[in-house]
């Protein structure tokens, strides 16, 4: 990877620079969960076309979700192990939402680096993202300190799984993931 200036990298730049492609989860609530599973490999995306509305969780990626849900109970109550309802395959009733605070719990039990990517900001440089790393402690980092972060983790043998979430630019409250291109 060539050597990045910190004046001019951007959040693009580094998307590029990645090879990252982003993809769709289900807007079913439980995005924000989805969106580690993704990172994870425990849940199947699709390259983002369109507005990503048309994806489906499976059974198992719903199970999955639901159980991530029960480890935030202790902190946020019951209220956030609220799973979506599908009924023969089709959305009937949203999950509980999520995001950053819950991130927060969830990055030091699965050791998680995410970052949160805004689109209305990937071009401008300088501009801080959210990120949650593995301690749960929350950042704001601009592009060059965020793929600093991320060398380093290579540098240790990729300890901490890097989660890319993207506040999607096409459906209201929901986030998208990027992931790494498939050769």
């Amino acid at each position: 990877m060539p050597p990045h200036k910190h004046k001019k990298l951007t959040a693009s730049d580094l998307i590029r620079n990645n090879k990252l492609v982003k993809h769709s989860v289900a807007p079913d609530g439980s995005c924000w969960i989805s969106v580690i599973l993704a990172a994870l490999g425990s849940y199947k995306t699709k390259v983002k076309r369109g507005n990503g509305s048309n994806i489906k969780a499976t059974s198992d990626e719903q199970i999955l979700a639901n159980d991530i849900r029960q480890h935030l109970i202790p902190t946020f109550g019951k209220k956030i192990a609220r799973s979506p309802i599908y009924v023969n395959g089709d959305l009937k009733k949203l999950g509980a939402y999520g995001g950053t605070d819950h991130w927060q719990v969830l990055a030091p039990l699965f050791d998680l680096f995410i970052v949160l990517w805004e689109p209305l900001h990937m071009k401008t440089p300088h501009y801080k993202f959210v990120c949650v790393f593995p301690d749960g402690k929350i950042k704001l980092q601009n592009a060059f300190d965020i793929q600093n972060a991320i060398d380093a983790n290579k540098k240790a043998n990729f300890t901490a799984t890097i989660v890319h979430a993207a506040c999607s630019n096409t459906i209201d409250s929901h986030y998208d993931v990027y992931l790494e291109r498939k050769s």
